[in-house]
């Protein structure tokens, strides 16, 4: 055990602060605390660290705000397991807490990474949920993320769906976004030979669906690109399918518009 008291005198007045510091073995585990004393307020933190397992633990308080905050990690066979607590009381009332889990493992030629967030600021309540996973074949990489945000006005959902792989020499990065307002799916791929095509889908405001195709390459040694967007929608009795074309190719630009209309 450590007792220290300071002062430290200037034109400004006094200062003062102790800090005690233990250390001690109990039941197979090391226990570390320290806890600070000053003019700002008081500040303790433990830290535990047993058999596979490390617990850190922060009590603060000043100028009428406490702050909790806790860090644990530990291994549950193969499973790595981090968590994270953050609970902060302001002297005005308000009230924020954030809790964090990730476990992480190796599995068959891959590794996956599950992600576990919950917020609260007491107007928004902030849950999200993410699985990454990394495989070897392919260089695959995926994440799903579900989060849901509650506020006085109801509940807001949306999954983010990402995908990353090689294949046959070209790379391939896919991106789905499902929410209230509909689905959004864009998928780039660039190929080693000096392409790249972007494709994006997705469900605009008053059901209106849209097509869009981006697509950059090199034809011998002379550059192109090509932009391509097909939007359909219902207008009264009539559905209507707009195509808008641009096209840069040898320093010469092509822009095309067209429109049906197909009575329903």
């Amino acid at each position: 055990k450590e007792v220290v008291n300071t002062t430290t005198t200037t034109a400004a007045g006094e200062q003062h602060e102790t800090l005690v510091t233990t250390d001690k073995d109990l039941n197979g585990e090391h226990i570390h605390t320290e806890m600070v004393i000053n003019e700002e307020g008081v500040k303790e933190s433990t830290v535990i660290e047993a058999n596979k397992e490390r617990v850190k633990v922060v009590d603060k308080f000043s100028n009428g705000t406490q702050i909790h905050k806790e860090v644990v990690d530990k291994k549950d066979g193969d499973v790595n397991i981090h968590k994270e607590v953050f609970d902060k009381k302001g002297k005005d009332g308000s009230h924020i807490r954030e809790e964090v889990e990730v476990t992480d493992k190796d599995i068959s030629d891959g590794h996956v990474t599950s992600i576990v967030r919950d917020a609260d600021n007491g107007e928004q309540h902030y849950h999200c949920e993410a699985t990454v996973t990394d495989m070897k074949a392919d260089h695959f990489h995926k994440e799903v993320v579900n989060t849901t945000t509650t506020t006085a006005a109801g509940e807001q959902h949306e999954t983010l769906v990402t995908t990353d792989k090689d294949l046959n020499g070209e790379h391939i990065h896919t991106e789905m976004v499902i929410n209230e307002n509909g689905v959004k799916e864009s998928t780039v791929i660039e190929a080693a030979g000096k392409e790249r095509v972007e494709i994006v889908d997705k469900v605009a405001a008053g059901g209106v669906k849209i097509h869009k195709e981006v697509v950059d390459k090199e034809i011998g040694g002379v550059r192109a690109h090509e932009e391509l967007k097909v939007s359909e929608k219902d207008d009264g009795c009539d559905h209507v399918t707009t195509v808008i074309r641009d096209a840069d190719v040898g320093g010469e630009h092509i822009h095309t518009e067209a429109q049906v209309i197909t009575s329903n």
